[in-house]
């Protein structure tokens, strides 16, 4: 109904929808895209700054290699499935997988050297991500991610921070956090946005009105 050719699905820290996911987008004849959204550290003895990273299969051999981040990433279990970065580029570096900064938990909050090494290892395959969600930290991280990106001589790509499908499932999320002892995200934009949804959501950021 949306007109989607091709959707990617990002779990955090794990490939266990992978498959069902795969099967369902063949079956409308939408392109699925395999990829997660996983944790990174500069080293494993930091046991508070994980940082959100969104690496996507290019090919066969692309998923290969995210299975075998997931499975190191579950190895060194700290609260989260976590790998480190120099882990990350020494599996990435073969041109299998996409990167983006993913979102205001995302590599935007490494420093420039840090940041431009792991830009440098995944070459065109790095995207500086921008999202659509109406809060001030998130504009911020939209002007960043641009200034950035025009440095660095990388591309921008606009992507939709999705937890659940309709506008309306949100009351759900907050059940299931509430029933875990969570507090609801202030967020409530979380939901699988259409293009057009995203381009007027996007607008509310001053930087895009043109």
């Amino acid at each position: 109904a949306m007109g989607f050719q091709a959707i990617a699905m990002t779990d955090h820290g794990n490939m266990a929808g992978a498959w069902k996911f795969y099967k369902e987008c063949k079956e409308v004849g939408i392109k699925p895209i395999i990829g997660i959204e996983g944790y990174v550290v500069l080293s494993l003895e930091n046991k508070k700054d994980r940082l959100h990273v969104i690496l996507l299969a290019k090919n066969f051999e692309g998923y290969q290699e995210l299975m075998k981040i997931t499975a190191i990433g579950a190895k060194q279990f700290h609260r989260k499935p976590r790998i480190t970065i120099d882990q990350m580029l020494e599996i990435g570096q073969n041109g299998n997988l996409i990167c983006t900064t993913a979102c205001v938990s995302g590599l935007l909050n490494l420093d420039e050297i840090e940041l431009l090494r792991i830009s440098k290892i995944f070459g065109d395959d790095f995207y500086f991500e921008i999202q659509p969600h109406a809060w001030e930290k998130q504009f911020g991280m939209n002007s960043k991610a641009i200034v950035l990106a025009k440095r660095f001589g990388r591309k921008v790509v606009v992507t939709n921070d999705c937890h659940y499908l309709m506008k309306e499932d949100v009351k759900t999320q907050d059940l299931v956090k509430k029933a875990n002892g969570m507090s609801q995200y202030s967020i409530r934009s979380l939901w699988m946005m259409s293009s057009d949804e995203m381009r007027n959501a996007l607008r509310k950021d001053q930087q895009f009105n043109d």
